[in-house]
C-alpha cells in the first residue's frame, strides 16, 4: 500500500490531494463506527442534506434560542396496503394531464378504507359487517381478510345484520345542509349480505340515522333519527321509525326523546325495543302500540349505550356519572347501571370509566358485559356521532365485567381514542371494538388478549405530498398518523404516529430523504423531521405558539420554513435544524399559506387577506396584494402559468378566482354548481389545469383549464375533499378527504 501511495506522489497533485481526502474519510467512518455515541440530530441532518454552508437571506426577526424539544420515540409498524379499487398502472404508462384529455379523467386507485362507525358479526361467527365512511366492508373473521367491499356512495353510521345473515341494514345520510355540514336527510340500504347487491335505500329522518336493528324474526327494521330540526337544525326531538324488511315501506314511527337518539335495541322477544338519548332517558316501547314507558332517568346525563341481555332478564345503560360542572362538560367519571327488566330493580352499578361509557355488549352466554370508555365531544351533532379527538389509554378502555359479582375481569388499553362501538361474536370466541382511531380490534374471549388489529383505516386525511419523481406520497390524517406510499407498486412503506393529534401539513426534501411535518389542533403544534426510509424522527423544531397550518421545503433543499395560524412564518436551516427566526409580517392572523418559487429566490405567503412577495436575495418585500375581497382559505400558485387561484368563499361566490401574479388582476372566476365551501385548490404542473375540491355538501373535485372551461367533476369521495395534489409529472391527482381516503385520478393507459 505505501508503495503505491509513493508512486502517486510523483504523479499529478490532485491525485495526492484525492488519496489525502480518501484517508481523511475513512479515518472519520473509523473513528464513528468506534464511538460509543449515537449521531447527533444535527449529524443525521448533516448527512442528508447538502453539506453547502446557509445564510438565511430573508428578513427575520430572530427569537432566543429555543429550547430543544424533547423526541417521541417512534416504530414503525408494517401495515398491509389497502386494495384498491383498480389497479394503479405505473405513471411512466398513464398520459399527462393536458387541457385536451381533462374531460377523459376516471378514478384509477383507492388507499385507505376509511373510518369505522359501526360494526357487527354474521349470525354464524364468520364475517365482520363494518360500517365505515365510504361504504360496507365484510371481513373473514378467521383469517381477517377483505372478503367484500359495497360501495354505497354514503356515509355509513349505522349497521345491522338479520338473523338468518341473509340482509344488512346501513344507515347514512342523503343531504347535508350547506356551511353546516349538517344532515338534513337520511337514507337506509338494504343489501343482499350474499351478493352485495343493494336491494333497496329507504329515506329515512331528518338526520343522519343514527341506529339500525332487525327484529329477532328479521321482518322488521327499527332505524333511530331525528324526528324535528329547530331553526339552528338542531334535533329537539328524536324518531324511532318502524319498516317492513320485505317492502320497505314504514309501519310506524314513535317520538318521545327531546334529543339525539344514541342508541337502539331489540329485546329477544321482538315485541319490545330500548333507545337511549342524550336528553338522559331511556324508554322501553312496546312495537305493537307505540307506547312506552320510562325505564331509566340519568339526573339530566346523556345515555349513550343500552343492550339486553340474551335471555332478555336484565338492561344495561352506559353513561356519565359525574361531570366537571352541573351543566354539563367533561365527564369525569361513567359507569354502568344493569337492571332487572321484570321489576326495574338495580342488580349493579358499575364503576372504572374515568370518561363516559360509550358503547356495550353481553356476551352470548349472559355471564359478561363488556363496557367501552372514552369522550364524546362537547360540540355535539344532532347525529351523536363525533368523538373527540385524543385520549389516554385509561380513558378510552374496553373492560369486561362479571355479571354475577359485579368485579372488573379484564381491561384493554390498546386504543388510543374512545370506544365507540363493542360486539361479541355469536360463538363467545371472540370481542370486536371500534374505536374513534378508525381501527378495528379483535380480542381472543378465551386467552383474553389482543388477537387482530385492523390497520386499513384511517380518519380524515389533511394532507398529502409527492416526492420529486412521484414514487412515493405521503399522508397526514386527523388521527396523528403519517403514512408513506411506494406509488409504482401501489404498496404501503411505513405507517408511523407522528403527533397525539392532527397532521396538517407535509412535504418531502428534494432529495425524498426526509419529510417535514407539521402538527396542530390538538395538543402539539410542533415542525418534526422525519427520515423517509425508517419512520425515525430526527428533530422537532421550535413550536409554534398556534397550531402549524404548512410547511415547505425551499427547491435548493436549504431551508424549512412553516406557515403558522395567525403566528406567520417560521424559519430553520434544513442542514443543522438551527432556528432561523419570524417574518414579521404586517398582516398575520389568520391560516398561513406558504410556497417556494422554483429557483427558490422568491418565497410567496398568504395570510389574513393578503398574498405578499418576498425576494430571499435582496431581503425585502417585492410585492402585497389585498385579497380580503375573494378568501383564501384555499391558495394555490403555478410557476408556470405566473399566476394564482384562490377561493372565494368571503363573498359567497363559490368560486375559482384566478389571478395574474403580477397585478393581481383577475382572469376568471370560475363557479361550482352549488353552495360548498371550497376547501383544497392546486395547479398541475403543466400550468394548463387547476382544480378544486369542495366540502361534504358535494364531495367533488372540479376541473377546469385556464381559459376557463369547466374540463371535468369528479365524484367519488364521501366527504369534503381535505387536499388535492398533482404527481410531479402531472400524470396522477390525489385527492384526500375526511371520509379517510386518497382517491388516484387520471387517464387510462
Amino acid at each position: 500500500m505505501w508503495n503505491i501511495i509513493k508512486k502517486l506522489k510523483s504523479q499529478n497533485k490532485i491525485f495526492q490531494k484525492c488519496i489525502l481526502v480518501a484517508w481523511v474519510n475513512l479515518l472519520v467512518i473509523l473513528l464513528t463506527c468506534c464511538s460509543d455515541s449515537p449521531p447527533t440530530e444535527n449529524a443525521i441532518l448533516a448527512s442528508i442534506f447538502p453539506t453547502t454552508s446557509f445564510t438565511p437571506q430573508i428578513t427575520l426577526t430572530h427569537r432566543p434560542s429555543p429550547t430543544p424539544s424533547s423526541t417521541v420515540s417512534v416504530t414503525p409498524t408494517s401495515t398491509q396496503a389497502s386494495t384498491p379499487t383498480t389497479t394503479l398502472t405505473p405513471t411512466p404508462d398513464i398520459p399527462v394531464i393536458s387541457e385536451e384529455n381533462a374531460s377523459n379523467l376516471v378514478e384509477l386507485a383507492r388507499f385507505g378504507n376509511g373510518s369505522v362507525n359501526d360494526l357487527v358479526w354474521s349470525p354464524d361467527s364468520n364475517q365482520l359487517v363494518a360500517a365505515s365512511s365510504i361504504g360496507v366492508f365484510l371481513y373473514n373473521a378467521r383469517t381477517f381478510d377483505l372478503e367484500k367491499y359495497i360501495d354505497t356512495g354514503a356515509w355509513i353510521y349505522s349497521i345491522a345484520i338479520s338473523t338468518d345473515g341473509k340482509m344488512i341494514a346501513a344507515g347514512s345520510c342523503s343531504q347535508y345542509i350547506t356551511d353546516a355540514g349538517e344532515c338534513v336527510a337520511g337514507k337506509i340500504f338494504i343489501i343482499d349480505a350474499a351478493t352485495g347487491k343493494i336491494l333497496s335505500a329507504i329515506e329515512a329522518h331528518k338526520s343522519i340515522v343514527s341506529g339500525v336493528a332487525f327484529s329477532p324474526d328479521g321482518t322488521i327494521l327499527a332505524s333511530t333519527g331525528c324526528g324535528w330540526l329547530d331553526d339552528w337544525k338542531m334535533c329537539s326531538q328524536g324518531e324511532l321509525s318502524l319498516w317492513d324488511v320485505k317492502t320497505g315501506k314504514p309501519i310506524s314511527s314513535f317520538t318521545g326523546h327531546r334529543g339525539i337518539i344514541t342508541d337502539i335495541a331489540f329485546h329477544p322477544d321482538g315485541l319490545h325495543v330500548a333507545s337511549s338519548s342524550d336528553d338522559g332517558f331511556t324508554l322501553l316501547w312496546n312495537v305493537r302500540t307505540g307506547q312506552y314507558r320510562i325505564f331509566y332517568k340519568a339526573n339530566e346525563k346523556p345515555i349513550h349505550a343500552i343492550a339486553f341481555s340474551p335471555d332478555g332478564n336484565m338492561l344495561a345503560a352506559g353513561s356519565c356519572a359525574e361531570a366537571e360542572s352541573p351543566g354539563g362538560g367533561y365527564c369525569l367519571k361513567g359507569n354502568v347501571t344493569l337492571w332487572e327488566i321484570s321489576t326495574g330493580q338495580i342488580i349493579h352499578t358499575f364503576e372504572g370509566h374515568s370518561r363516559e361509557v360509550l358503547s356495550l355488549a353481553f356476551c352470548p352466554d349472559g355471564t359478561k358485559l363488556a363496557s367501552g370508555g372514552g369522550t364524546r365531544s362537547h360540540a355535539y351533532s344532532y347525529n351523536g356521532q363525533t368523538l373527540s379527538s385524543e385520549e389516554d389509554a385509561e380513558e378510552s378502555a374496553v373492560r369486561v365485567w362479571d355479571i354475577s359479582s359485579g368485579d372488573i375481569l379484564y381491561t384493554f388499553t390498546d386504543a388510543r381514542r374512545a370506544i365507540s362501538n363493542l360486539a361479541f361474536s355469536p360463538d363467545g370466541e371472540s370481542l370486536a371494538s371500534v374505536s374513534a382511531d378508525a381501527s378495528i380490534r379483535i380480542y381472543d374471549t378465551t386467552e383474553w388478549g389482543l388477537k387482530e388489529t385492523f390497520s386499513d383505516n384511517i380518519r380524515s386525511v389533511n394532507s398529502v405530498a409527492f416526492n420529486f419523481d412521484g414514487t412515493l406520497l405521503a399522508l397526514g390524517s386527523d388521527d396523528g398518523i403519517i403514512q408513506i406510499w411506494d406509488m409504482p407498486n401501489r404498496k404501503l412503506l411505513i405507517e408511523f404516529e407522528a403527533y397525539p393529534g392532527t397532521v396538517t401539513s407535509v412535504a418531502f426534501s428534494p432529495n425524498s430523504k426526509v419529510l417535514v411535518t407539521g402538527g396542530g389542533y390538538w395538543g402539539d403544534s410542533s415542525v418534526r423531521i422525519w427520515e423517509v426510509k425508517t419512520g425515525q424522527l430526527i428533530k422537532t423544531l421550535e413550536p409554534s405558539q398556534t397550531w402549524v397550518y404548512s410547511v415547505a421545503f425551499s427547491p435548493n433543499g436549504l431551508l424549512i420554513a412553516s406557515g403558522n395560524f395567525g403566528d406567520g412564518m417560521t424559519a430553520w436551516e434544513a442542514v443543522t435544524g438551527r432556528f432561523a427566526g419570524v417574518f414579521e409580517c404586517e398582516f398575520c392572523g389568520g391560516e398561513t399559506h406558504i410556497y417556494f418559487r422554483d429557483d427558490s429566490k422568491y418565497l410567496i405567503t398568504t395570510d389574513y387577506g393578503y398574498l405578499q412577495v418576498w425576494d430571499v436575495s435582496t431581503k425585502s418585500l417585492i410585492q402585497s396584494l389585498d385579497l380580503r375581497g375573494m378568501g383564501l382559505l384555499s391558495f394555490a400558485y403555478s410557476e408556470k402559468a405566473q399566476v394564482f387561484a384562490v377561493d372565494g368563499s368571503v363573498e359567497w361566490q363559490r368560486a375559482v378566482i384566478i389571478s395574474e401574479l403580477s397585478y393581481g388582476q383577475v382572469r376568471y372566476n370560475l363557479s361550482i354548481d352549488t353552495y360548498s365551501r371550497i376547501l383544497s385548490i392546486t395547479f398541475s404542473p403543466n400550468g394548463e389545469i387547476v382544480i378544486a375540491g369542495t366540502s361534504r355538501e358535494e364531495s367533488s373535485v372540479y376541473v377546469w383549464s385556464l381559459d376557463g372551461e369547466r374540463r371535468n367533476i369528479l365524484k367519488s369521495h364521501t366527504g369534503g375533499i381535505i387536499c388535492l395534489a398533482f404527481d410531479p409529472a402531472g400524470r396522477l391527482i390525489a385527492s384526500g378527504s375526511d371520509d379517510g381516503s386518497v382517491r388516484f385520478w387520471g387517464l387510462k393507459a
